[in-house]
């Protein structure tokens, strides 16, 4: 449709135009959820449009998380994270405006896993770390809080729980699809069991 055409011109003229200078060449922002959203947009382009500048900014994007920001924070994304500075804020936001870079590096990592690249072997292992400290922040029923310390994995004072769970663990699954490790299975299928008792989550 037209709208495709208009997504494929529009997600390239920012990429083109990224503001945020790093050493892995310019990002779209300096934000978990901006940059998560953008490697999201980017991989489901490249497999759509075979357009390989797609998968160069994907990599630029993932590369920086895995190369910098996961290293640099305990293993997770930072909520905001200072690409001159080397240093972000501590925080892992596991709801809305904060989740899209878990979901936007497994997906990168599908996409290079499918290609079999080296990246893929590159990436898996820091994947796996940072999805295994996610469900170790969990409750004993496997939902996620809305924000934790990075560091201690202690949820921010409110304790809140995320409504956006399933966008997470949809990215867990999304991993043991790609790599057959049961136990990212067994959590999504142990916070599925327990939904009966979060009716609003």
């Amino acid at each position: 449709t037209p709208w495709f055409y208009r997504m494929v011109d529009m997600v390239a003229d920012a990429m083109e135009q990224a503001p945020v200078e790093t050493r892995f060449g310019r990002l779209p922002a300096s934000d978990a959820e901006l940059n998560g959203d953008y490697m999201q947009a980017l991989v489901r382009l490249a497999a759509m449009t075979g357009d390989r500048r797609f998968v160069g900014w994907a990599r630029r994007i993932a590369d920086a998380y895995i190369e910098e920001v996961l290293p640099g924070n305990h293993g997770v994304p930072s909520s905001t994270w200072d690409f001159q500075k080397h240093v972000g804020d501590g925080r892992l936001r596991l709801r809305d405006h904060g989740n899209e870079t878990v979901v936007g590096l497994v997906l990168v990592y599908a996409l290079e896993q499918a290609a079999g690249s080296p990246r893929a072997v590159k990436y898996r292992p820091v994947i796996a770390a940072m999805l295994d400290r996610i469900l170790e922040s969990a409750n004993p029923d496997g939902m996620l809080h809305n924000e934790v310390d990075a560091a201690t994995l202690r949820p921010d004072k409110d304790g809140g729980l995320s409504d956006n769970w399933g966008y997470v663990y949809g990215a867990v699954y999304t991993f043991y699809q790609c790599t057959g490790e049961t136990k990212y299975r067994d959590a999504v299928r142990k916070v599925l069991a327990n939904l009966p008792k979060y009716r609003n989550y």
